[in-house]
């Protein structure tokens, strides 16, 4: 028989994803599909099991599940036999659901009923990036309603069969919490509409970024996003991102986390995302800093798989009954600040000109 083995892999970095009803690409911009045939003997000890992989997102409209199958087993998987396999469940040989538990204690315990259930669909999707994926793939969805992503509440994502109603897997999370409604989590470089006055300033060579952590946030990684015109088409405006330090709270009694970006690598991701671009630019005195976080079970997963020591490979996953991963992220968290441009002499104007990619010496 011949086996399908597959290999799911979750991108390093927290950030990278777009409207979720794009699907960014596969399912959040963050899984990847590689697939391989392996041979294998028929009557050696096997067993099915369920890869789950799921991001959640309380700004994003819809909770996308990947669900696969792998297999383990005794024996040489290089001498397994003829017959081809799938790494796909049928469509109506399982289920998936989230429960919504009021608290960590109550989830899962018996006798206790959830505040509700979230039935997920199945559609198929094509997958086209990447040298080894193709064709269509199952994906499992929900569109979240009102009130339906709640910080307030544990997760807990089931994989179910539905002959039997067995559970083959399961998994608990809890989403990233809410920034301070009235402070917000920005605090230096002072946001549009704030009380301070501290401006992004990239002339002194550096700037200093300062933010308030997130209930049960862990790893965090702040990008500044550049905008700009283009000369003759004033109405158009364009951006890059310039992506800063991860940083990793070691301690759930920090009150503010800090880095910096440094003047030479922000101009530097400025001149190679617009290379080529020689058409005439002006800059805009105003950029956004975004801010992506991810909290325990993500965190602990982009640890482990994108260790330098590949000789101790470790593997994460938090999936009881399978494989995989069940986290949540927060990746639209954005305020906007003034940017300091200086004189027309020794200010962003002459800088940004030196790139030559475009920008010239005008007013905005």
């Amino acid at each position: 028989m011949k086996f399908r083995c597959f290999v799911l892999g979750l991108y390093a970095r927290v950030s990278g994803c777009g409207p979720a009803s794009l699907l960014a690409g596969l399912v959040f911009g963050g899984l990847s599909l590689v697939s391989c045939e392996r041979e294998f003997t028929p009557n050696a000890e096997w067993r099915e099991v369920p890869s789950v992989y799921c991001l959640m997102d309380q700004d994003d409209d819809t909770v996308f599940v990947r669900l696969q199958r792998c297999y383990l087993g005794d024996g040489n998987m290089l001498e397994y036999g003829m017959a081809a396999d799938s790494i796909y469940y049928p469509a109506d040989a399982v289920e998936v659901l989230m429960r919504v538990w009021r608290s960590e204690a109550e989830a899962g315990r018996t006798g206790v009923t959830p505040l509700y259930e979230l039935r997920f669909e199945r559609m198929m999707r094509d997958k086209v990036e990447g040298a080894f994926a193709s064709g269509p793939q199952p994906v499992y969805f929900h569109r979240n309603a009102a009130g339906e992503m709640n910080p307030a509440y544990t997760y807990e994502l089931v994989v179910r069969r539905t002959a039997d109603g067995a559970t083959l897997a399961s998994a608990t999370t809890r989403l990233l919490g809410n920034p301070d409604a009235t402070r917000g989590w920005l605090i230096s470089p002072s946001r549009v509409g704030g009380t301070g006055r501290v401006t992004f300033n990239m002339l002194t060579g550096s700037c200093l970024i300062k933010w308030t952590p997130l209930e049960r946030g862990r790893l965090y990684q702040p990008r500044v996003r550049f905008y700009y015109r283009y000369r003759f088409a004033p109405d158009s405006l364009r951006y890059t991102d310039v992506r800063c330090d991860v940083v990793r709270q070691t301690s759930q009694q920090s009150t503010e986390l800090t880095t910096s970006v440094y003047k030479e690598y922000y101009l530097g991701e400025i001149a190679k995302a617009l290379a080529g671009d020689t058409n005439h630019k002006m800059f805009v005195d105003t950029v956004a800093i975004i801010m992506d976080v991810a909290n325990e079970p993500l965190n602990a997963y982009i640890a482990v798989t994108t260790a330098a020591d590949r000789q101790n490979y470790l593997m994460f996953g938090n999936i009881e009954g399978g494989v995989g991963l069940f986290g949540a992220r927060r990746c639209h968290l954005m305020e906007h600040v003034l940017a300091d441009k200086g004189d027309q002499v020794t200010g962003m104007h002459t800088l940004l000109e030196n790139l030559g990619v475009g920008f010239q010496q005008n007013d905005l």
